[in-house]
């Protein structure tokens, strides 16, 4: 006989857990999303991983868990509010509205030399926490469902189509930058799911529609029934592209199809190769992802989330990050720093080379010297992109030192580099 738990109570117990959201939903394909994933697979091509048949299997959750019924969808949130604004840079200064750590406070004549990690990073890495939390509550679930309860758990690297589930679940909607909005936190919230083998009554997708009243912005909720999720234009999105304006690499090239070459949050975090030239200045002084279309979306600014409760920011981690100490940093520091952090999947390669391009969009004379000695740095990527850096900031002893690298430099990417650098 399967086991039997009323709903009210599920959702009790995984808000009992720390989560901020929760809904249910059938374990059911998802084979509009199904469609829909397979049709954007060409904008997704660098995520290798990412096949045809993963995704088959990431809209049918049976086929992961076969005695699968039930669907539990929750949503965490994590801190997003800025506590203090950097003073302005001498470039550009309107790519660079970031906050200043503790002690590191900076006068106009002589700004901090910054990197800025995206706010999901800010505090703990949210995969082993949310696992961590499932699993309690797959715990909490036996004691009301007996032994015969079956569960799997699901945080974002596993092969579950979350964003189809949250949305078929009523956890919100999705906006046109791809991002899951809840009424309650908007985007500012990461994902988790358990496949269980309970019957539970499934709630249903949200149609929600803007309200706006003495200078707020509110949602209205109202349920829809139906399997396939949201359908049409959500109220909210309708006739706003904010996010997609402001994107900087035109990798929101339409409505919920992102150009994953070109995406920030990939160039920082997940390729491992060169950041192609002509998108390097629109990383600003970003190191680790990128919030841009989630900053600028209507629902996100009408928004004041409390404190996140799971994923508090630690000051250790961010959200700044000096570039000078990041460039330079070694292997040991990386794994000391980020031992419990995300900022580990950029790897330390992929941290110094964004720090290197960041020290270029910065313009500050102040790092060339730290640039001009990773020239002989013996990772041909870092040299690559330091004497972009240097091209960049210009001057004659960046560009003495340029010369000097090139006739004794063996890599031709770097070579070539350097040539770019000296033709400015």
């Amino acid at each position: 006989m399967r086991p039997s738990v009323p709903v009210a109570a599920v959702k009790a117990l995984a808000l009992s857990c720390g989560f901020d959201v929760v809904g249910i939903t059938t374990a059911d394909p998802f084979p509009e999303a199904e469609e829909a994933m397979l049709a954007r697979l060409p904008h997704l091509k660098p995520l290798s991983w990412l096949t045809p048949a993963r995704i088959r299997l990431a809209c049918h959750p049976r086929t992961l868990m076969p005695s699968a019924r039930s669907i539990v969808a929750i949503a965490a949130r994590y801190s997003s509010v800025i506590p203090q604004t950097m003073p302005q840079t001498k470039r550009d200064a309107s790519t660079f509205p970031y906050p200043v750590r503790e002690g590191e406070e900076a006068s106009e004549e002589q700004p901090a030399i910054q990197g800025r990690f995206a706010r999901y990073a800010w505090g703990p890495d949210y995969h082993a926490i949310l696992a961590d939390r499932l699993r309690q509550l797959v715990v909490r679930l036996r004691e009301l469902a007996g032994s015969g309860l079956e569960a799997r758990v699901f945080v974002d690297t596993g092969p579950l189509a979350e964003r189809a589930v949250a949305l078929r679940a009523g956890l919100g909607w999705q906006g046109k930058n791809c991002t899951l909005l809840t009424p309650e936190h908007g985007s500012w919230v990461v994902l988790g799911e358990v496949l269980v083998n309970l019957e539970l009554e499934p709630d249903v997708p949200s149609c929600l529609s803007l309200v706006r009243g003495e200078g707020k912005t509110g949602l209205a909720i109202e349920g829809r029934k139906g399997a396939g999720g949201l359908s049409g234009e959500v109220a909210p999105c309708a006739g706003c592209d904010l996010c997609l304006r402001a994107c900087p690499t035109g990798a929101l090239c339409a409505p919920r199809t992102v150009h994953v070459s070109r995406c920030l949050s990939y160039l920082t975090i997940e390729h491992r190769g060169a950041i192609p030239r002509d998108l390097r200045p629109a990383l600003g002084n970003r190191v680790f992802g990128c919030d841009i279309c989630q900053e600028v979306c209507l629902v996100n600014r009408g928004l004041e989330p409390p404190m996140a409760t799971l994923f508090p920011p630690n000051p250790c981690l961010g959200p700044t990050v000096n570039l000078l100490s990041l460039v330079s940093m070694s292997e040991e520091d990386f794994r000391r720093r980020f031992a419990n952090s995300a900022v580990r999947r950029a790897k330390r390669a992929g941290l110094r080379r964004n720090a290197a391009v960041a020290l270029g969009n910065y313009g500050d004379e102040r790092a060339i010297q730290a640039l001009i000695s990773l020239l002989k740095d013996p990772d041909p990527l870092l040299r690559e992109h330091v004497a972009w850096a240097l091209g960049r900031i210009g001057g004659s002893a960046a560009r003495r030192a340029l010369g000097e690298a090139w006739s004794g430099e063996v890599a031709s990417a770097v070579r070539a580099e350097i040539e770019w650098a000296l033709s400015r």
